[in-house]
């Protein structure tokens, strides 16, 4: 019977892992609006008042507040393939394997590992 009991909480504690990861690396979920999506370099803006990332213009004078790079850019995407107004958390870096292309594309140096929740 303890050998059950032990089994029972470690499944317990093994889920609720799941589950507190799954909010996040501080337990909140953003709105944000994808600013920029190219050959894999990805800026996002904050659109709920979070006051992260940084303030940044561009070389053509357009100007940002709250905008930040997304440094998983293989792993980030929705399922659903939609990426203009979205909800994310923040996630622990990951190692990136995809490919990309090689174009210059200005970015913001903030940089954020998220992970898009539907």
């Amino acid at each position: 019977m303890k050998k059950y009991i032990v089994c029972a909480g470690l499944i317990a504690t093994f889920f609720g892992a799941c589950r507190r990861s799954d909010a996040g690396i501080n337990g909140k979920t953003y709105s944000g609006h994808v600013v920029t999506d190219v050959c894999g370099n990805v800026a996002v803006q904050f659109t709920d008042g979070t006051q992260m990332g940084q303030d940044w213009t561009t070389s053509a004078g357009v100007q940002y507040k709250n905008i930040f790079k997304v440094s998983n850019a293989c792993t980030w995407r929705p399922k659903n393939g939609k990426t203009a107004d979205i909800k994310f958390i923040e996630v622990p870096p990951t190692p990136q394997n995809c490919a990309v292309c090689m174009i210059a594309v200005e970015m913001p140096t903030a940089e954020y590992s998220i992970q898009v929740v539907e």
